[in-house]
């Protein structure tokens, strides 16, 4: 594997990690209940959660050596970030309902 190409790797672990890393403290501060574990690890990265009020777990990873990481990667970037929009949503309809 060429240099570039190893630098490239890095660029997007380093910016796939940060927007993962961003987006689980942002779901865990909007304090719904929901929990989010991020795991790191040098084979990759891991994340889980536990959904208190549908009862439903779920945990999706990406490892280095899968070839198709970076397509994983942003699949778990995006679905972080619809996870944080519902969230979102919800905090704001039960605010409207408190607050005629």
């Amino acid at each position: 594997m060429s240099i570039v190409a190893k630098l490239s790797q890095a660029h997007w672990r380093s910016v796939g990690l940060k927007s993962i890393v961003g987006l689980v403290d942002e779901i865990n501060e909007l304090g719904t209940g929901d929990t989010l574990a991020l795991r790191l690890d040098p084979k990759g990265v891991i994340v889980s959660s536990y959904d208190c009020h549908q009862r439903q777990y779920w945990q999706e990873s990406v490892f280095w050596d899968d070839p198709q990481y970076p397509a994983r990667l942003s699949q778990l970037v995006d679905r972080l970030a619809q996870i944080r929009s519902e969230m979102e949503l919800n905090m704001e309809s039960k605010n409207a309902c408190a607050n005629p």
